[in-house]
């Protein structure tokens, strides 16, 4: 598993990467990665995380929703969320 935060240039925000290899899915990997990143990007100046996941993929889009990621933008194949961090 791995998770990234990365810069977007000229704004407050950074872009959430994270990938759980599928045989480690479902034990809660993800969710304190995404914890664990926000935490890090907080500290950092960052005021938000930014991303994109399939519609399709449900399972994702549970888990960011979880972490309280909110749906932005139009209804697609591929929705924007966002994470406003404190």
């Amino acid at each position: 598993a791995h998770a990234a935060a990365i810069a977007i240039p000229s704004s407050e925000m950074a872009e959430l990467l994270v990938f759980v290899r599928p045989e480690f899915q479902n034990q809660g990997i993800g969710t304190e990665l995404i914890k664990w990143v926000a935490k890090l990007a907080g500290e950092r100046g960052f005021k938000r995380l930014w991303l994109t996941v399939l519609t399709s993929n449900s399972i994702a889009v549970y888990v960011f929703r979880k972490c309280g990621f909110k749906f932005i933008g139009p209804m697609d194949s591929e929705r924007e969320m966002i994470l406003e961090l404190r």
